[in-house]
């Protein structure tokens, strides 16, 4: 959920604003879309979350299952193991197609 959080300040920093988020968590969006946060760690996290969405009604946070964006799932796991942010609007890292083509081979 911090990346999650993460991801919204970087895309309204970055202009992109508003944004339409699609994760393969349906908790996640339960708790973003239910009245009330939780009483813990987890619902400070839940909490700013909703304010960002707050800010834009045009953004929003959708459930897609995994195996509908392999993509988005292979880069996410990708980024678990490096340890700075990394951030270009021009340029994508070489592996982005290599993901691309194996979501596109499956198809086949």
């Amino acid at each position: 959920m911090i990346t999650l959080l993460r991801g919204l300040k970087m895309a309204k920093d970055s202009g992109l604003w508003p944004c339409e988020v699609e994760i393969d968590t349906q908790t996640i969006v339960n708790l973003i879309e239910s009245p009330g946060s939780p009483l813990s760690d987890i619902g400070l996290v839940i909490k700013d979350i909703e304010l960002f969405l707050e800010s834009s009604p045009a953004c929003t946070v959708a459930f897609i299952p995994r195996s509908a964006n392999m993509v988005a799932h292979s880069l996410a796991k990708l980024g678990l193991s490096v340890d700075n942010d990394c951030f270009s609007e021009e340029d994508y890292p070489p592996v982005v197609v290599l993901f691309l083509l194996g979501d596109c081979l499956s198809l086949m």
